[in-house]
């Protein structure tokens, strides 16, 4: 056995390359990525997909790699398993620690798929529950709910630990990077697709509700949707011109990756609107890395893994329009005195949310899960990762 440490999924993509790059540093030529298809055309034009690193393989380049592939995963002693087939499992070497890599399963359910995408999955997991990938599984919970949807599958009980994605972290001084952000004028900033499931809808609503306050504020909305979201964009161009927001809200469109991040640098407060249907949301990192006051629906998977409610950000409860009107209103009323609930979050990423951190600690969970010995992190990355359900409350 070559005692590979092999993660294998759809592709590797900006969520998931700056810990690859890690653990090649930390494993070198023992750690293999393999990506189960090619990268796709729009996300390579994003930069979202598409890298060229030295541990990258494809299943789908030809035949001599896809051998060499199965060879690698037929001698891995550490298998971190992402989207893959169960026809490609099948080639999973039996003896190692399988890792599942995962956001929670019904995240698609929850929007729109068809009955049988759904019975399909259902399938899939009895049968992995009946006759396992290896006798050591274990989730690696890329959200807060992920847990919570295994459990329905009686899968993963008391062997659940708190994963991520983890974007390209910067190593900002604080200082200089608070001193970017104008106080007098306060910036909010929501980036994503414009989508259903992102509800950009809710900033609309909120506008309306500050601009009554006759406060000095500007939202900016950036980013783009899809073929089949062309109804929501235009809708929210017509209800910033109906409502006259044209001075306190400005739609930017598609934006290259590094104009996000001098969104997030220059922004006081940072949205997130989601619904459940958002598995991770990497935007919450992103924003709390460039030390911005963070205002999440607690349905987006991220927000009860990296936020402590009040202390490093904000969550309110999904669909609660008043609540969050009423918390960037406090917000933006005590711009400065909220200070410290950004630098908070600044320091969660800078010291504990971040892939160098990640990447370290997935190595100590896997040496202790080979000698079956407990895990010795009480929070964070690979921490023990408990059921949360939907319903619950919020921390106050």
């Amino acid at each position: 056995m070559n005692n590979y440490i092999c993660l294998i999924t759809k592709s590797l993509c900006y969520h998931q390359v700056y810990l690859a790059d890690e653990l090649y540093k930390i494993y070198g030529d023992r750690f293999v990525f393999i990506q189960c298809r090619e990268p796709l055309k729009f996300r390579v034009e994003s930069n979202q997909e598409g890298f060229d690193r030295p541990y990258l393989k494809g299943l789908s380049r030809s035949k001599a790699e896809k051998r060499c592939c199965f060879k690698i995963l037929k001698s891995s002693s550490v298998i971190i398993k992402g989207e893959v087939s169960h026809k490609i499992c099948k080639h999973f070497n039996r003896h190692s620690i399988v890792l599942y890599y995962s956001e929670r399963l019904v995240k698609n359910e929850l929007e729109n798929n068809n009955f049988f995408s759904r019975m399909k999955k259902a399938t899939r997991l009895v049968l992995e529950k009946l006759f396992p990938l290896s006798k050591k599984s274990y989730l690696l919970s890329t959200g807060a709910f992920t847990p919570l949807d295994y459990k329905k599958y009686g899968l993963f009980k008391n062997k659940a630990y708190k994963w991520g994605y983890f974007p390209l972290f910067k190593d900002y001084k604080w200082d200089s990077l608070y001193e970017r952000k104008e106080t007098k004028k306060v910036n909010i900033v929501w980036v994503s697709r414009l989508i259903r499931f992102k509800h950009p809808e809710v900033v609309i609503e909120l506008a309306k509700f500050l601009k009554e306050y006759n406060l000095n504020f500007i939202i900016h909305i950036v980013g783009d949707g899809d073929e089949k979201s062309g109804e929501l964009k235009q809708f929210i161009k017509n209800e910033i011109d109906s409502n006259k927001l044209n001075d306190c809200v400005i739609m930017h469109g598609k934006v290259p990756a590094e104009q996000v991040a001098k969104f997030y640098e220059t922004a006081n407060i940072a949205l997130f609107t989601s619904s459940y249907s958002e598995g991770w949301g990497v935007g919450i990192n992103e924003a709390m890395n460039a030390g911005c006051v963070v205002v999440s629906s607690d349905a987006v998977g991220s927000a009860r893994y990296l936020i402590e409610n009040k202390r490093n950000g904000f969550i309110y409860k999904f669909g609660h329009q008043e609540s969050l009107n009423k918390i960037c209103l406090e917000i933006i009323q005590n711009i400065k005195k909220y200070s410290d609930v950004a630098y908070n979050g600044f320091k969660t990423i800078q010291d504990l949310w971040n892939y160098k951190i990640a990447a370290h600690r997935l190595t100590q969970l896997i040496e202790s899960l080979k000698k079956n010995e407990p895990v010795i992190f009480d929070n964070g990355p690979c921490s023990k990762a408990e059921i949360i359900k939907e319903s619950d409350e919020i921390d106050e």
